[in-house]
């Protein structure tokens, strides 16, 4: 994967890493909400 990063440039990087920490965020989210509402729903439920 090394290879793969020095193929991308850095802003596409650092947008990708972006993105990533978004979606990792929002799942995490969402996950805490199921948990709060006393049941899990993955993947049942979409909005």
């Amino acid at each position: 994967s090394d290879k793969f990063n020095k193929l991308m440039s850095p802003q596409k990087l650092f947008k990708a890493q972006q993105a990533e920490r978004t979606f990792m965020q929002e799942e995490l989210r969402k996950y805490r909400e199921s948990k709060k509402d006393g049941r899990i729903t993955t993947g049942k439920r979409h909005k």
